[in-house]
């Protein structure tokens, strides 16, 4: 685990926190979508505070559950974007 890993974890932690949901225990390698952790609206802003957070432009066509479904996955995508 590593920083990145730890930003994306706290985001959604915070995320869920204002759906009143406890997300701490969320795995890394955990499919996110199906954890019903974290609503549409509320994976979208992780997406848009994904490109703010580190940088990067997100393509409507890398919105997938291999780029987006984990924090493992979100964490390598952004790794690869950055380069």
């Amino acid at each position: 685990m590593d920083m990145i890993e730890q930003t994306i974890h706290a985001k959604i932690v915070e995320l869920a926190r204002a759906l009143g949901r406890d997300a701490r225990s969320l795995g890394f390698g955990d499919e996110i979508p199906a954890s019903g952790l974290l609503d549409s609206p509320a994976l979208m802003e992780l997406i848009m505070w994904c490109e703010m957070e580190f940088g990067i432009e997100i393509e409507q066509e890398q919105l997938t559950l291999d780029n987006f479904g984990s924090i493992d996955a979100i964490a390598a995508f952004v790794k690869g974007a950055r380069k």
